[in-house]
């Protein structure tokens, strides 16, 4: 009997080692698996703060390109009240020419002013023209500009969908392993 129990021993003592070896290789997975989540964690929160920066940027360059746009608005105001004037100009002008019609000696210098002041007319519609180009340029790079925001923005969300989901299996995984270090105990 007493051989019976030292084997009985022996086989307990065998598969306790058995048990405590498995257990360790089982620990050392969870601790990788947890260490590479860990990283995921990681390389996400650094992705997420560049992230943050480039949004930051874009919102600036997008406050300053709006500026411009706003700066160009109102040189087209100034540019228009200026025509008007002109027009206004032009129209005196012209009355000023009916009038002096019986003086011949008078009518080439405000013929040379109404040529002036139609030059100067063409010259601030060929600003002007320029200026819509270069408005319609900046707004054309503004909209890209939020189309690029938009897109950012898009994979901003879908990053942090990402995350959350990465930290509800964290989660678990943290509750599963405490669950489990607690059937041991």
């Amino acid at each position: 009997m007493k051989a019976f129990l030292v084997n009985l021993l022996i086989l307990f003592s065998i598969t306790l080692c058995g048990f405590n070896a498995f257990q360790w290789y089982r620990e050392a997975k969870l601790h990788g698996k947890m260490e590479s989540l860990g990283q995921e964690l990681f390389k996400k929160s650094s992705d997420i703060q560049n992230l943050q920066q480039t949004l930051q940027q874009n919102q600036e360059e997008i406050r300053r390109l709006d500026g411009f746009a706003e700066n160009f608005r109102g040189m087209i105001r100034s540019n228009r009240l200026e025509i008007t004037r002109l027009e206004g100009d032009a129209d005196k002008l012209r009355i000023d020419y009916r009038m002096a019609t019986n003086r011949l000696a008078q009518a080439d210098q405000y013929r040379e002013a109404f040529d002036k002041a139609n030059e100067n007319l063409k010259k601030q519609n060929e600003i002007i023209q320029t200026q819509n180009t270069k408005m319609v340029e900046i707004v054309a790079e503004r909209n890209d500009w939020v189309g690029r925001y938009n897109k950012l923005a898009t994979d901003y969300k879908s990053l942090g969908d990402d995350y959350t989901k990465v930290l509800g299996l964290y989660t678990n995984l943290v509750a599963q392993v405490q669950a489990a270090n607690s059937k041991q105990k």
